[in-house]
């Protein structure tokens, strides 16, 4: 089943079925059929995810105009949740599937059933499209399963999925010659020559046709099938077929490689299985290059696949790694982990050393790094790239290559990103042409081929494919050509010769397993099952062998192009292999591999792996923790959670639910800090489910609760906390009681009462200043937290001294970095705005590196694109806003909300008005707390009043939202009824909120009240006030810089306060000011946004007309 963004446990109220006809089933349980229409939108949705509405009209009503298109959307969405009697799609501007929506369309084989797809229209073609890939995807699930049985001997069960994929292509004669071979495998043969009757009736009846020469000839194997016929002789493969002398067909790629680096990017090249990548790296590779190879395992251990690269490196430059390089690459490379060294804190200074390795081997002769497999690569390794290749410091050529369809999200993202930036060139090597295939086959050298004659078919065999056509040979040449049914082909000397049947590569390089002797062939499946921690040491001590014994078999691998340097010769060799061992083999090798690597020290991500494979959970448990440990101090918190995971499904397993919590609560932790999706609610749904004490029920509610706040859902997590510190009192547990009480300040304050949330963080306080905890981050915590609510309640004083004693007492360099932003937040409220600034480029540094930081990382910059704004760096702000919507978009976080909302008030201070528009547009009120739609309409107050548009309406609507004791949200309300108010009034109003920031000492809340209280005097005529409260903003600006208030306001409201009382010096500072408003469009602000800054806003107009055309000269 497929969800539509629904918790695996949450409850269910409407179930679609699109697969097959479409129905509806809602709360009530009754089933109502779905019309064409209908059906198509949610079989859209559930597939595409949220889609923009205007598109879905479009798409759903050609044939209407879009505004009737899309009234006609609205009255379906209507209907739709008057037929289901619950919410089935939600959304504003963007629609998408409600939460407790659930479909089938996961890995169903059909869609919407008795719709048409042949209209021709956009969504025919797409519905088209789709069933073609599910048809396809099932297609090539069955082929799959049945080449791997038939490698595996187990023929019945492979004639079962062939039946099946029959069923599914009954014109397809591929299929129907995959039954008639695996019944004569299977042992019957009279069953294999009635399919053969079968395939030729329908054949001709249906298609017209009669069977091909390659079915033909599987009947002649049926009919010659009296016996069974002796094994060919084997006979040496000739050594170009084990390896070409020459690279043909790819001339056109290696010249788009060397272009590419000429051009300075990077270089990924992309291939199937076998198409040549690996050769075409190594045909790029000089003495100057350091060229290494991912290996499958590497994904579950960080920094694997560097390691492997920094090795060669090294390797060939010895004296780039000094003492000191070493100690701290002990991260990277455990062989440099003496008793004395120190590793580098986290991936922003492991990043540092590694530039400095790689700028040493430069200097040394190296010029040119490659990677290859990078989709076997583990993302700690993208992380380190990504910082390595963002300015390209060291200027060497990189290469990488991978197949297309296998690289994770995390693959996929980095080439992405480089190729976002047209710092990457992607190189696709497609199939060879009976041409390049006829050079291929020359190039062997092997006097009985003849490549014109034989490349046609060997392209039509293979698909083209380089290394399929190479395996094809050998089994040829192997063989002896008796056996093979193919079409017969003349080559020289007047030998005739035969195709194999067509099969997979895999199958090919199973069929030369089978020929090894039993020892190389142990060997081998040593080599499989070990992976990446394969070594001839490590075979014999698993083999119980002396390695002089294992040298034949280990020369028979190699000449049989199954290992080199022991590693693999191909990963599909790998893959061939490591199927053919049986499981109860595999994992008695795996335990072994563990147990010797355990014993050798291995990298705890290695063991555990291999006690996964064991299947021996007593064993697998602590090999798990000490995994996700390993992967903490490496960065990998996401990692970190899954290994935590894994060992707590293990102990429930085991029955101990105790070790079970506590191991998923450490899990739980670590998911606060990145993962707002299933993966998070999952684990908090099971830790209440595994919670048996009132203290683990305590403890789960606030995890819980935790999860519910990162998403939004803060009034649902209330209730929730109060259940948990019910049990933590009855426990008379302390420490579960002040993280209770933490979480439910956390929340309070979100959801506007303040008060509230101070009263439950200062006795969370109280706690915290007296339990002990096995953590040292619970009292920063509680100070943290409670400084936010001292900030919301316009203590910024009290508010700033506990963020302090915070960061100083914060042990977690992640964690540090969020109190240093709320850190920010405060001295932005006391005008302390480069101090702002110094805090949060302390907190880019500290996360800069750290994986698992996403929600900290966006937090901060977010704030970064206001503090820019405020600082008038509108060039840095833009930048940081694009880092945000970038970092934003895979995630589900009510930061996300207040991310539109500072694209809008960012759009607005540039004057972009239509860009401000759809910035507001993207924000879904439905889904917003009181607080929240608060914030929104003050940033819409903000814009109203840059435009000179009437702003009552929205000044009321605000007024009705904002709660008591808010001081922070009340100030900028008043600032905005100040504008709006008539002027005695408005005089009045700013008089009295002047007196109370003076009161408090708060200078740069002074300065707007000052600024507009000489506005409303100049309204009502009486200069000589005017210039008085202009005077005391000016002088509140030399101590203070004013957030969320313009600067040049300030100075604007001088000059017309000088200009009232005739005073010289207006002149001069309408000009100067001029002549700075003009320095920050030149300077500060993208061309593209330069006119509407200065001629949209409409302060920024004011004060150019009033310099008018004079000279602008600086003070």
């Amino acid at each position: 089943m497929g969800l539509a963004d629904t918790p695996p446990d949450a409850e269910v109220t409407v179930h679609l079925t699109l697969a097959a006809a479409a129905t509806l089933r809602g709360p009530s349980g009754a089933f109502v059929a779905l019309g064409p229409r209908d059906a198509a939108l949610l079989a859209w949705l559930a597939i595409e995810g949220p889609t923009p509405r205007i598109k879905l009209a479009g798409l759903l009503w050609p044939e209407h105009e879009l505004g009737a298109a899309r009234n006609n959307l609205r009255q379906r969405l209507f209907k739709l949740r008057k037929l289901a009697g619950a919410e089935v799609v939600g959304g504003g501007a963007m629609l998408q599937l409600a939460p407790h929506v659930e479909h089938d369309l996961g890995d169903a084989e059909g869609l919407l059933a008795g719709v048409p797809d042949d209209d021709g229209g956009e969504f025919s073609i797409w519905l088209n499209r789709q069933r073609e890939r599910r048809r396809e995807r099932v297609q090539h699930a069955l082929i799959e399963l049945i080449e791997m049985a038939e490698a595996a001997k187990d023929y019945a069960d492979a004639l079962v999925h062939a039946k099946e994929l029959l069923a599914l292509e009954p014109l397809s004669e591929d299929a129907h010659r995959r039954v008639i071979r695996l019944h004569y495998l299977n042992g019957d043969r009279a069953a294999a020559l009635l399919a053969f009757d079968a395939c030729e009736r329908v054949l001709k009846d249906e298609v017209g046709t009669s069977p091909s020469a390659q079915t033909l000839a599987l009947l002649g194997v049926l009919e010659a099938a009296a016996s069974d016929a002796a094994p060919a002789r084997a006979c040496a493969v000739p050594a170009g077929v084990l390896r070409p002398p020459r690279m043909v067909g790819r001339d056109a790629e290696l010249a788009a490689v060397n272009a590419a680096w000429q051009d300075g990017q990077v270089v990924l090249v992309l291939g199937e299985a076998g198409m040549g990548k690996s050769r075409l790296l190594s045909e790029c590779a000089d003495t100057t290059t350091s060229l290494a190879v991912a290996r499958p395992g590497d994904a579950a251990v960080p920094f694997a696949a560097a390691a492997r690269l920094l090795r060669a490196v090294i390797a060939q430059h010895p004296a780039a790694a000094s003492a000191e390089s070493r100690s701290r690459l002990a991260t990277l490379l455990p062989e440099y982990a003496e008793h004395d060294a120190v590793p580098a804190a986290n991936l922003a200074k492991l990043v540092q050393v590694v530039q400095g390795v790689l700028l040493a081997a430069q200097a040394t002769g190296l010029h040119t790094v490659l990677l290859d497999d990078l989709h076997f690569a583990d993302a700690a390794t993208f992380d380190l790239l990504r910082e390595l290749l963002g300015g390209n410091p060291t200027a060497l050529r990189w290469g990488f290559a991978q197949r297309p369809a296998e690289g994770s999200q995390v693959t996929q993202a980095f080439a992405d990103e480089l190729e976002g930036e047209l710092r990457l060139r992607r190189v696709a090597l497609g199939s060879l042409d009976a041409a390049a295939m006829a050079a291929l086959v020359d190039s062997l050298g092997v006097p009985q081929l003849d490549g014109a004659r034989l490349a046609p078919a060997l392209v039509r065999h293979t698909g083209g494919n380089p290394l399929f056509a190479l395996e094809t040979l050998k089994a040829m040449l192997v063989g002896g050509g008796g056996r093979w049914a193919g079409t017969a082909l003349a080559v020289r000397d007047g030998v005739s010769s035969q195709l194999p049947a067509p099969t997979s590569v895999g199958a090919l390089i199973g069929q030369r397993l089978k020929q090894l002797s039993p020892r190389a062939l142990a060997l081998a499946r040593v080599a499989a099952v070990a992976g990446a921690d394969f070594s001839a040491a490590l075979a014999e001590r698993i083999l119980v062998t002396p390695a002089v014994e294992l040298a034949d078999a280990w020369a028979e691998l190699e000449a049989a192009q199954v290992l080199r340097d022991a590693a693999f010769a191909h990963d599909l060799v790998y893959e061939a292999t490591l199927a053919g061992v049986p499981a109860a083999i595999a994992r008695e090798l795996h335990a072994r591999v563990a147990d010797d690597l355990q014993a050798g020290n291995a990298p705890a991500e290695r063991v555990a792996s291999h006690r996964l494979e064991a299947s021996d959970p007593h064993k697998s448990i602590p090999a798990l923790r000490a995994a996700a440990a390993a992967a903490i101090a490496k960065f990998q918190r996401p990692l970190a959670a899954r290994w935590l995971e894994q060992a707590a499904d293990l102990l429930e397993q085991i029955g101990d639910r105790p070790g079970a919590f506590e191991v998923l609560a450490e899990a739980v932790q670590l998911r606060q800090g990145f993962d707002t999706g299933a993966s998070h609610d999952a684990a908090t749904q099971r830790l209440l489910a595994l919670a048996d004490t009132p203290s683990q029920r305590a403890e789960a509610a606030t995890h819980r609760a935790v999860y519910l706040h990162i998403v939004g859902q803060g009034s649902q997590a209330l209730p929730l906390i109060e259940q948990g510190l019910s049990a933590a009192r009855s426990a008379h547990d302390d420490v579960a009681l002040m993280r209770g009480l933490n979480v439910q300040g956390i929340v309070l304050r979100h959801v506007g009462r303040n008060e509230e949330a101070m009263r439950s963080l200062r006795d969370a306080l109280a706690l915290a200043r007296t339990v002990s905890t096995d953590r040292g981050d619970e009292l920063p915590a509680v100070l943290n937290n409670l400084a936010l609510a001292q900030m919301e309640a316009d203590d910024q004083v009290g508010a700033i001294l506990h963020f302090e004693e915070a960061a100083r007492l914060q042990p977690d360099a992640p964690t540090r970095a969020r109190v240093l932003n709320n850190l920010a937040l405060a001295l932005e409220e006391i005008g302390s705005l480069e101090r702002a600034l110094d805090a949060r480029t302390t907190a880019q540094r500290l996360l800069r590196g750290q994986d698992g930081t996403e929600f900290a990382l966006l937090n901060l910059t977010v704030s970064l694109v206001g503090l820019g704004r405020y600082l008038l760096h509108f060039a840095d702000a833009l930048e940081w806003m694009a880092q945000a919507q970038a970092m934003a978009a895979p995630m589900t976080h009510w930061r996300t909300h207040d991310l539109h909302l500072q694209r809008a008030l960012l759009y607005t201070d540039l004057g972009a008005w239509r860009e401000a528009d759809d910035a507001f547009a993207q924000i879904d009120l439905s889904k917003q707390t009181a607080l929240s739609h608060l914030s929104v309409l003050l940033g819409r107050l903000h814009y109203l009043f840059a435009r000179n548009i009437d702003a009552t309406e929205a000044l009321a609507q605000a007024e009705q939202l904002i709660p008591g004791g808010d001081r922070r949200r009340m100030r900028r309300l008043h600032l905005a009824k100040t504008r709006v108010l008539p002027p005695p009034q408005a005089l009045a109003l700013a008089a009295a909120e002047l007196e109370r920031e003076a009161a408090i000492g708060n200078r740069a809340a002074q300065i707007p009240f000052a600024t507009l209280a000489a506005r409303a005097c100049l309204r009502q005529g009486d200069a000589t006030a005017a210039l008085r409260f202009a005077q005391r903003a000016t002088d509140c600006m030399k101590a203070a810089q004013p957030a969320s208030f313009s600067p040049f306001e300030v100075r604007f409201t001088m000059y017309e306060a000088l200009l009232a009382n005739g005073d010289a010096r207006a002149q001069e500072e309408i000009l100067s000011l001029a002549s700075d408003l003009h320095e920050v469009a030149t300077t500060q602000v993208p061309q593209e946004f330069r006119g509407t800054f200065l001629q949209g806003v409409a302060l920024n107009r004011a004060i150019r007309a009033a310099a008018g055309g004079q000279r602008l000269v600086r003070r």
